[in-house]
């Protein structure tokens, strides 16, 4: 058995890196135009022009000028190129920027990021705290949103450095900065101010002091765990209160499985802070010394230690020699699933990651099973022990000597060799050798193993769920790549004209498959020459309908040239889509919108416009139709919807984008 456990972790972990190593390759082989990325998320349909300037890195970087609505120019650019050392909470910051000519900030948005999403949401459903603020007077301006101080503090970081020095940039250019001329007066002073700047940045961050007394923290348990033969209890009881204080309610440093994910994406932040330490610095330090986090820096572990101060119980050295093995299986299928892209959210099933309430459980759990969570099912856990059989320093002789002392033949967490791979260093080997259960334990030590089993089979359906649950992703869906549109040619467009007609009754039972939503989508606004031109006529070929397609899974929107859904919210909202109660029994409501500003032009008056939009919405409307008379579906036209609100649903931009009607798609129910 235990030759099977070595080849099987031999195996699964040449397969992590051969895995690693193909999602490194393809990231190289698919490298983007960054700028033009960034761009298209918001101004995909606005006419730019490109330019360059000298970053202060002397780079030569790129940056788009478009025209706003009162034909003022405005600039669009990327604050990694300016701005490469401002940190969020976990690793650089890349936000894309859109100012007016006078630095006014007119849109944002994270683009390159390694924060934890919900950070990000967080910090964007504030986003009018940043709205309209002059990034390039040099001023800066610093927005804390409560329980994403990192991610917030490093928005406004990137904003206003990247501001600042885009501005200085410009300068040189002969841009129209209608606040160039003044900044100029002052600019060897704003020189030195900027130092200064960037200086109380980190400060005001708290990445210094961050960086600074996690590695007080593991000093301290280096000159423990080296300085006590046997650590007394209360020494350990009151650092490992501490580092739930500290790590843990302030710092918030908590390694997880999206810390093992950037490690081996190789995102290691340069810049002090508690990334920087957690990704690079402790693992590191871990090369020489072992696993010295799970043990002494982990808040998690703390807690469940100082649980099983107040309990005694033992569980049979056999049950835990069974379980810990799953921690090494769940991080081989995280990884898995997350390097293939078969699921990119599977590393957000750690508990971990985001205060889930089952941290509780596990605490409880920890009362009856010393550090239950650890020592059986922490996926970051399981990659921290692979640096145990490395380290350097036990094969000092000085160290050896120190290390031999350790005799984990009492361990309450089922150690039988300081060599196995997940001993955690905890010096605590006889701590708990003279003590026994008592019978009263009996009946209490079933409920707890039931206990634990309940919280193993809820972290492992976690990631698993999640594969077919988008709407568990809070807003993060993935992209939908269509199929190639496949219909029967064989059908008359005759039958579809006699078959054509408004149904408003909907089988609640039948889905669309993909393959019947891609030639649907296709059918109604697809691209069917090389030109680029589509299965609809378009006024000018402004081609400035956009469908947003409303599903149980969330709010896609069309993208014609990709033949793809992109996401927009995780929410179902087909019951917003009419006033009707038939029309949230529709698999699928097709939602038109008109980008207003694809349609400028000085020829035409404001209802011409709106009638040219009216007209080529029909247009599709009408491809609908015929699709689902041929296709035997079911299909109705609704203008009586609640237009301002479900565009505040879809998070429309209300000045350039305007709701025009929905169309619900599905087959008809049966006629009883």
């Amino acid at each position: 058995m235990d030759k099977f456990r070595l080849y099987a972790g031999i195996l699964m972990s040449l397969v992590i890196v051969l895995i690693v190593g193909i999602w490194h390759f393809r990231k190289a082989e698919s490298r983007v135009d960054l700028l033009k990325e960034a761009f298209a998320q918001k101004y995909s349909g606005i006419s730019s022009l490109e330019s360059t300037v000298k970053a202060p890195s002397g780079k030569t970087v790129r940056y788009k000028i478009f025209s706003l609505p009162d034909a003022s120019r405005a600039f669009f650019f990327l604050s990694s190129d300016f701005a490469p050392e401002v940190q969020g909470y976990a690793g650089a910051e890349s936000v894309w920027i859109a100012v007016d000519k006078n630095g006014t900030v007119l849109d944002f948005n994270f683009f390159k990021t390694q924060d934890t999403p919900e950070y990000e949401q967080m910090v964007m459903d504030e986003k009018k705290r940043y709205l309209g603020k002059n990034i390039f007077n040099g001023q800066p301006f610093v927005e804390v949103v409560t329980g994403a101080t990192y991610s917030s503090t490093g928005l406004s970081n990137a904003l206003s450095l990247a501001g600042q020095r885009f501005h200085a940039a410009l300068g040189c250019d002969g841009h129209d900065c209608a606040s160039h001329n003044s900044v100029q007066a002052g600019k060897e002073a704003s020189k030195c101010a900027h130092k200064f700047f960037h200086f109380f940045c980190h400060l005001f961050s708290g990445s210094w002091l961050a960086t600074l007394i996690i590695s007080l923290f593991a000093l301290a348990a280096l000159v423990i765990r080296y300085s006590f033969k046997q650590v007394p209890q209360w020494i350990r009881f009151i650092y490992l209160l501490a580092v739930i204080l500290v790590c843990g309610v302030w710092l918030r440093a908590q390694f997880s499985t999206e810390s093992v994910i950037n490690i081996l994406k190789l995102n290691f932040p340069l810049s002090p802070g508690i990334p920087f330490m957690l990704l690079l610095v402790i693992p590191v330090l871990m090369l020489f010394v072992g696993n010295i986090y799970c043990g002494w820096l982990c808040p998690c572990g703390a807690a469940q230690e100082l649980a099983g101060f107040f309990v005694k119980a033992r569980p049979p050295k056999k049950l835990w020699k069974n379980l810990r093995f799953i921690k090494y299986i769940l991080l081989f299928v995280i990884l898995a699933l997350y390097f293939t892209g078969i699921n990119t959210d599977s590393y957000r099933g750690d508990i971990l990651l985001y205060g889930s309430p089952l941290i509780f459980i596990v605490i409880f759990a920890s009362l009856f099973m010393s550090r239950f969570y650890c020592r059986n099912i922490c996926p970051a856990g399981a990659f921290l022990s692979l640096f145990n059989p490395i380290q350097i320093l036990a094969r000092i002789p000085y160290f050896k000597n120190k290390i031999s002392i350790f005799k984990p033949g009492n361990c309450d967490m089922g150690i039988m060799t300081f060599k196995e791979k997940d001993c955690l260093n905890c010096k605590r080997c006889n701590c708990d050798g003279n003590y026994r259960d008592s019978a009263a334990l009996k009946g209490v030590k079933l409920v707890a193993y039931i206990a634990v089993c309940l919280v193993i089979a809820t972290f492992v359906m976690m990631p698993v769920l999640k594969l077919n649950a988008a709407e568990g992703s809070s807003g993060l869906q993935e992209e939908i790549k269509l199929p190639e549109p496949a219909l029967d040619k064989s059908k008359s467009f005759v039958d579809a004209l006699k078959n054509r007609q408004s149904i408003r009754s909907f089988d609640t039972s039948k889905d669309l498959s993909t393959q019947t939503l891609a030639n649907l989508l296709w059918a109604a606004t697809g691209v069917n020459r090389e030109s680029g031109k589509l299965t609809v006529p378009s006024t000018r070929n402004w081609q400035e309908i956009t469908v947003y397609v409303a599903m149980k899974s969330g709010v896609y929107k069309y993208d014609t040239k990709a033949h793809k859904l992109i996401p927009v919210i995780k929410d179902d909202i087909r019951v917003n889509c009419g006033v009707q109660s038939f029309v949230k029994n529709a698999p699928v409501c097709l939602i038109y919108v008109a980008e207003l500003s694809k349609m400028k032009d000085v020829r035409d008056s404001k209802e011409q416009t709106l009638m040219y939009a009216a007209v080529d919405s029909g247009f599709i409307s009408q491809n609908v139709y015929l699709f689902c008379a041929s296709e035997n579906m079911a299909t109705v036209v609704l203008g009586g919807v609640k237009k301002d609100d479900l565009a505040t649903l879809i998070k429309l931009d209300k000045e350039n984008q305007l709701l025009l009607f929905t169309q619900p798609v599905g087959y008809q129910a049966s006629v009883k």
